[in-house]
């Protein structure tokens, strides 16, 4: 094991990657959703029901999410008084984001996880500027912590 990765033996030796092995095991999660939060389970038996088991359809709900979180970072842009070109570039700065770029390619509770934090800062904006809506926000603020503690309990200690 001293040579070998953290996830098993050198890659020499193995056709699957450390990566495509912690994906194939989340993706597993379907059938039983022991020791994760329940969101990531129903995620892949919802992608496995209606997409199949390939390795492109483990990666339709990671390519969703980044897709999200731009759509998300303009709406930011937008809530703080950016026009068009604001919006714009905002949603390209999230495109290229090296830590979404490297994420967004795995199916793992880290996406989803950026995706709420993402979220819940458009929640926050507009909860900050002053509007007649803030009993609803506050309660969809409550709703993206829930959803966000069923896809990975690190929302507790931030």
């Amino acid at each position: 094991m001293a040579l070998g990765t953290p996830c098993g033996p050198p890659p020499l030796m193995s056709a699957v990657s450390c990566q495509d092995r912690v994906q194939l095991r989340l993706f597993g999660l379907g059938t039983h959703t022991v020791g994760t939060p329940l969101l990531m389970g129903w995620l892949a038996a919802l992608v496995r029901v209606t997409i199949g088991d390939s390795l492109v359809a483990i990666h339709v709900i990671p390519a969703l999410a980044c897709a999200l979180i731009i759509v998300v970072t303009g709406l930011i842009a937008r809530e703080l008084g950016g026009g068009r070109m604001a919006q714009i570039l905002a949603g390209v700065a999230a495109m290229f984001c090296l830590g979404f770029m490297a994420i967004g390619s795995i199916f793992s509770m880290d996406v989803l996880d950026q995706l709420w934090w993402a979220v819940a800062g458009l929640v926050l904006v507009r909860l900050l500027l002053p509007s007649r809506d803030a009993p609803r926000l506050w309660l969809l603020a409550g709703l993206v912590a829930a959803i966000a503690l069923l896809t990975k309990l690190t929302v507790l200690f931030f």
